[in-house]
């Protein structure tokens, strides 16, 4: 039978009911797994607690002590598979982080919940013992990082939260789901995981270390600019752009980007709009004013990208092809 080690970092799936509300991060993976039926038959599981905070309070020195325990365990030779519970308002940076920086062609899976442990309707445990089920699953390797929530597969670099509450959240607008699990808990992926990731990245990390500050402005209208200025000089390495329509954004905010990245910052654009590539020189002079563009990547996922491949010392003039690239 298949080893899954299920890491956990708390969220709502780890929630407890505290009568107005709940809260997250408060019950252990081995109370989780205590109420799944049956999930002895699906796999030998281990479980680690690398931390227990609602996802709002993930922060990048945490997430990279998790990276670094998920790659020590999948380099084990006695490990078929991950699965990873994490609160949702951040997993699809901290599912995108991973897919950055862990190595591996083993299956890495993301769950979580909507619903607090205690709640009568909670979706946690059919979550959870779905990801089980995805991370032992053989067309899972070499996918990259995946995440199984409400019985649909997404990849790490597509999906975003897209609902406050509802408990089929996520979705992957671009392309859809990379798969589902269907009626008799088969495992049906429709197409492969897009991008470069995990076992084919270049930005694999042994050891954390300080990440650089990189700042999101979102793009409206009649954008200030100065907030921009003034980050940069509060030591912000970059900047990410939510632009309007194509990632465009106004004259004044123009002006300070092409200050910037003349002084060697970059600056990504990218868009409020959920759907679609930025296009460079479309209304833009990027190639003049100097500015990256995120292709087809969200915002957030946008300044992890940055964060890291600026973190490794990847010249500026290298950034463009790997937004392309990842």
């Amino acid at each position: 039978m298949k080893k899954v080690v299920v890491v956990a970092t708390g969220g709502t799936i780890a929630g407890v009911s505290n009568g107005s509300g709940y809260d997250s991060g408060i019950v252990s993976v081995d109370q989780l797994l205590k109420v799944l039926p049956d999930f002895r038959l699906i796999a030998t599981i281990e479980t680690a607690q690398s931390c227990n905070v609602g996802s709002q309070d993930m922060n990048f020195l945490t997430l990279q002590k998790v990276a670094i325990e998920v790659q020590s365990i999948l380099d084990r030779s006695d490990v078929d598979g991950i699965v990873i519970t994490h609160g949702t308002d951040t997993m699809e940076e901290s599912a995108f982080f991973l897919n950055l920086v862990v190595q591996s062609s083993k299956p890495i899976v993301f769950t979580g919940a909507m619903k607090p442990s205690t709640a009568i309707d909670s979706d946690g445990p059919a979550n959870l013992l779905d990801a089980i089920r995805v991370a032992v699953s053989h067309d899972s390797f070499g996918r990259g990082v995946l995440l199984v929530m409400h019985r649909v597969i997404h990849c790490a670099r597509a999906f975003v939260k897209s609902h406050t509450t509802s408990v089929d959240t996520f979705i992957s607008p671009e392309n859809g789901p990379v798969g589902h699990i269907i009626a008799d808990d088969t495992i049906s992926f429709e197409y492969d995981t897009p991008k470069v990731h995990t076992y084919l990245s270049n930005f694999h990390r042994g050891k954390s270390v300080i990440l650089p500050r990189i700042d999101i402005f979102y793009g409206c209208t009649d954008m200030n600019s100065d907030l921009i200025r003034s980050s940069v000089s509060l030591g912000a390495q970059g900047i990410v752009i939510a632009g309007v329509g194509n990632g465009n954004v106004n004259e004044a905010v123009l002006g300070v980007i092409s200050e910037l990245t003349r002084q060697g910052i970059p600056v990504v654009r990218g868009s409020r709009v959920p759907m679609g590539k930025i296009v460079r020189n479309l209304e833009i002079d990027d190639d003049s004013v100097g500015t990256l563009v995120a292709d087809s990547l969200a915002v957030a996922k946008s300044r992890v990208l940055l964060m890291v491949a600026v973190g490794i010392g990847i010249p500026l003039t290298d950034l463009q092809q790997i937004f392309y690239d990842y």
